[in-house]
């Protein structure tokens, strides 16, 4: 059998329809990030820790310029329920997925509680998240 040529037809529809994906399988990806983060049978390294709650209100997804969210422990009595506060971390999370450019390549997950230095080494909460990512380049800042 002889194979002197191959014709190949439709690619650049195929590759039109590959990039249409591209926002859906970001979000996707995002959304599986968010459910690590915050599952409640999530325990050890990644698992958001709750004291006071306020790292896990402080978090917040993005892709544009703004504020991001925080919350101020003082004050705060320590060891609330980790399941309501990891709630709110995702509720919180899952709205800014609503506001997000899915068509840029890059997004930024961050924390600005005042400790969220102390508690990244402690929980390895953002170092958790390369795993998620698989080839992607994650920068923990």
């Amino acid at each position: 059998m002889r194979a002197g040529s191959v014709k190949i037809v439709g690619l650049k529809e195929e590759i039109e329809r590959l990039q249409g994906l591209h926002p859906r399988v970001t979000r996707d990806v995002l959304e599986q990030t968010i459910t690590a983060l915050t599952s409640n049978t999530s325990e050890g390294a990644g698992a958001i820790p709750v004291s006071t709650g306020s790292y896990a209100k402080s978090f917040s997804v993005s892709n544009m310029a703004g504020r991001p969210r925080y919350s101020n422990p003082e004050g705060k009595p320590k060891g609330q329920d980790q399941t309501i506060f990891r709630g709110i971390a995702e509720a919180n999370m899952r709205n800014d997925l609503e506001k997000i450019d899915f068509n840029k390549d890059f997004f930024t997950i961050r924390n600005s509680a005042k400790y969220a230095d102390d508690v990244e080494s402690k929980h390895l909460v953002f170092a958790s998240i390369r795993d998620l990512m698989g080839n992607a380049e994650v920068e923990i800042s």
